[in-house]
């Protein structure tokens, strides 16, 4: 009961910082545009580092569980919807081989 309880906390804090660093995303005269799936592969990426740096033993079923809570918060958020008009093509190819959340956020700024 105590791993599902704290599941549920990761899983809110996760889509907190997910949704601040998609928050706060200007497009500066993007290249080609992102398609959906990369949006996802977005939230994807940042689910992973932020689960291996807050709680490196959580095991990858949790870790998918995390995922999925994500992604049906990030559905009904406006802000992740317009990932694809805020998020250049720089950016995204600097998130998806960031070693580390900062890293991460660092190239959405």
């Amino acid at each position: 009961m105590l791993r599902l309880s704290y599941c549920i906390g990761a899983t809110q804090r996760i889509f907190r910082s997910t949704m601040l660093v998609f928050g706060f995303l200007p497009c500066y005269g993007c290249s080609k545009p992102l398609v959906g799936h990369e949006c996802e592969s977005l939230l994807s990426r940042y689910v992973a580092l932020l689960a291996a740096s807050d709680r490196p033993e959580t095991s990858s079923a949790e870790r998918a569980h995390m995922l999925e809570a994500a992604k049906e918060k990030a559905a009904l958020d406006p802000e992740f919807n317009n990932c694809r008009k805020s998020v250049s093509r720089a950016q995204f190819d600097c998130a998806m081989v960031a070693p580390s959340t900062d890293e991460f956020e660092r190239c959405l700024m």
